[in-house]
């Protein structure tokens, strides 16, 4: 068994080697670019605003497509956010006369959302002590009676229903 192993490695060695070396590079890259001088502001602003993420959001649209969502402290435009709040992971679903919108708030309890809203927009903040740790403004695809705005969060899971004006 371990004869056909050999075997099997040595013919794709060369591809190994290939890849090691790609993932050297880039690893050698990411540490030239923040061993330089002029990166010392860069890091200098990261101590100041701490853990970084970023990702993204896919879901489909009611219409068929994609709907794509970046989200977290950092995005493609520029290094770091200007505050230290934290973008929230968020998704919007539009059902007959509701609209839902479910936000992944970890860390936080309830009396520490804040939840602001007008016809077409709903406000996300998160305050705890002095430090707004979290800040959504979410676009809603219909008018929405803010009169009818409901909540509940458990687990590290905000769930809002609100209704359609007619």
């Amino acid at each position: 068994m371990s004869d056909d192993f050999d075997i099997w490695f040595n013919r794709r060695k060369k591809y190994f080697e290939d890849f090691f070396k790609v993932i050297d590079k880039i690893f050698d890259e990411t540490y030239n670019q923040y061993d330089s001088d002029d990166s010392n502001e860069d890091v200098d602003k990261f101590n100041e605003i701490g853990p970084l993420f970023y990702g993204y959001s896919i879901t489909i649209g009611p219409d068929g497509k994609p709907v794509i969502r970046e989200f977290g402290n950092l995005n493609s435009r520029k290094r770091f956010s200007e505050t230290k709040e934290k973008e929230l992971i968020v998704d919007v679903f539009e059902r007959n006369n509701e609209i839902r919108i479910i936000a992944e708030v970890p860390g936080v309890s309830e009396e520490d959302i804040k939840l602001e809203l007008s016809e077409r927009i709903l406000s996300i903040k998160v305050k705890v002590g002095n430090e707004e740790k979290y800040v959504k403004n979410i676009p809603l695809p219909s008018k929405v009676d803010p009169a009818t705005l409901k909540s509940s969060y458990k687990n590290g899971i905000l769930e809002i229903s609100i209704m359609k004006l007619l």
